[in-house]
């Protein structure tokens, strides 16, 4: 088992992004097996984002870098 003390962050280190993945691929397969409750996932999720430094599932490993313009008008 990994140090839980060990700092990681899935935004940007590509290792912890891959581990972050596969935890959450089979944290998903024991609840599908029902295994735990969705309480149960749900906690161990929260623990894991914390772990990770994952604020939203959205956002893990995209770098985020300022506001984008988006233009809606015809080319340019």
């Amino acid at each position: 088992m990994a140090n839980p003390s060990t700092k990681r962050n899935a935004n940007t280190n590509p290792q912890d992004l891959v581990r972050y993945a596969r935890l959450l691929g089979v944290l998903s397969n024991i609840r599908e097996s029902g295994f735990l409750t969705k309480e149960e996932t749900d906690a161990i999720k929260a623990q894991l984002m914390k772990n990770y430094q994952v604020s939203s599932d959205w956002m893990v490993g995209r770098e985020f870098k300022g506001k984008k313009s988006i233009s809606g008008g015809k080319g340019k």
